[in-house]
C-alpha cells in the first residue's frame, strides 16, 4: 500500500481533489437550483435526480470550459512572452542554453562541410559520404 501511494501519489491526489470539487459543486448546484425551483413555485428535486439534470451537466462543462481555455492561453503566452523572475518562464535578457553558441556553431558546420566538399587538388566535389 505504501509503494502504491509513493508510486502513484499525484495521480491519487489529483482524482480525489477532482472528486471533492465536483461533490462540493453538485451540492452547491442542488442548493441553488433548489432554491430556483422554489422561487418559481415548483418542487425541489432531489440529489440524483439533479445529477441527471440539465442544470449540473452544463455547470460542470462550462467549468472545464474555462479551465480549459485559461490553461490553453496560459500555455500559448509563455511560448511568446516573458516574466521576469518566474520559474515557469525564462529570463529576456540572457541567451537560452538551446540557443548558446548556435551561430557559431551553424558556421563552423558550414566551413567544415564547405572544406571537406571540396577537393583541393583536382577542385571537384566529393561524393559527401
Amino acid at each position: 500500500m505504501r509503494r502504491l501511494l509513493r508510486d502513484h501519489g499525484l495521480s491519487i491526489a489529483t482524482f480525489g481533489l477532482f472528486f471533492v470539487f465536483v461533490c462540493g459543486q453538485s451540492v452547491m448546484g442542488l442548493l441553488d437550483y433548489n432554491s430556483t425551483q422554489q422561487e418559481h413555485g415548483r418542487q425541489p428535486v432531489g440529489y440524483v435526480q439533479y445529477l441527471g439534470s440539465g442544470d449540473f451537466i452544463e455547470a460542470v462543462f462550462e467549468n472545464w470550459e474555462s479551465e480549459f481555455l485559461q490553461m490553453g492561453l496560459y500555455v500559448v503566452l509563455t511560448a511568446f512572452l516573458y516574466q521576469r523572475g518566474s520559474a515557469e518562464s525564462r529570463d529576456p535578457d540572457s541567451q537560452h542554453p538551446d540557443e548558446a553558441g548556435y551561430e557559431e556553431a551553424k558556421h563552423r558546420a558550414a566551413a567544415t562541410s564547405g572544406a571537406a566538399g571540396e577537393n583541393s587538388a583536382t577542385g571537384s566535389r566529393s561524393a559527401g559520404y
